[in-house]
């Protein structure tokens, strides 16, 4: 076999083989320092890694097709590999814009505690969170074990949780009513005479916003 053929069988499979780990296996440039700019990077890097192999694969002794001289076949197999990696550094930078606008993921341990409500409000304290909406509220602690409180209580707008003072307050267009935090006792006391439509706790203080006023 001449020298060039088997050149021209070694460059043509280094070709097939740059092609190949272009487009299988590309390697992404960090998100933050490159936003934007890996479809640029992606084809500069396309166009060498495509470029080299095919001016191997090229025998310049033929000079009866210019098509498999050398330039010829660098340039033709530049431009493949840019666009190829035009491509693939496109979808790159839209998979980085669209994880940006959906926000960061978040990190989380999973607990399938099931509700007999349908939740409408949640509120979070440290030892867990309570849900509230149509059939009362419920105290759901870390380790899974949950409480049922204002299963009687009617046309819930908000709650709020205190965990120094051990009251869950739901609040109602006409009162706002505390329920024990813990335990088993699940009666309830009307601890204002005007209801509220929101409500926030802060430090053990409550911040109840009415129709017509903001209370602390």
């Amino acid at each position: 076999m001449r020298v060039s053929s088997i050149r021209r069988v070694v460059g043509w499979r280094a070709l097939l083989l740059a092609m190949a780990i272009l487009v299988v296996a590309p390697q992404p440039v960090p998100a933050q320092e490159y936003k934007g700019k890996r479809k640029y990077i992606y084809s500069v890097l396309g166009f060498v890694v495509i470029a080299v192999p095919a001016y191997i694969a090229a025998d310049d002794g033929d000079k009866s097709n210019f098509c498999e001289s050398k330039a010829c076949m660098s340039l033709i197999g530049g431009a493949v590999g840019a666009l190829i990696g035009f491509v693939i550094g496109a979808e790159l930078d839209s998979k980085y814009e669209r994880k940006m606008a959906a926000g960061p993921s978040l990190d989380y341990t999973y607990r399938n505690v099931p509700l007999d409500i349908t939740p409408e409000h949640i509120a979070y304290f440290p030892g867990g969170a309570a849900v509230s909406g149509v059939g009362g509220a419920r105290v759901v602690y870390r380790d899974g074990s949950m409480l049922a409180r204002g299963s009687s209580v009617r046309g819930i707008e908000d709650i709020a949780v205190l965990p120094g003072l051990d009251l869950l307050v739901l609040s109602t267009y006409s009162n706002l009513i505390a329920f024990p935090l813990r335990g088993d006792s699940a009666q309830g006391e009307v601890i204002d005479e005007t209801g509220g439509g929101a409500m926030e706790s802060f430090d053990d203080r409550l911040t109840v916003a009415g129709f017509d006023s903001l209370r602390l």
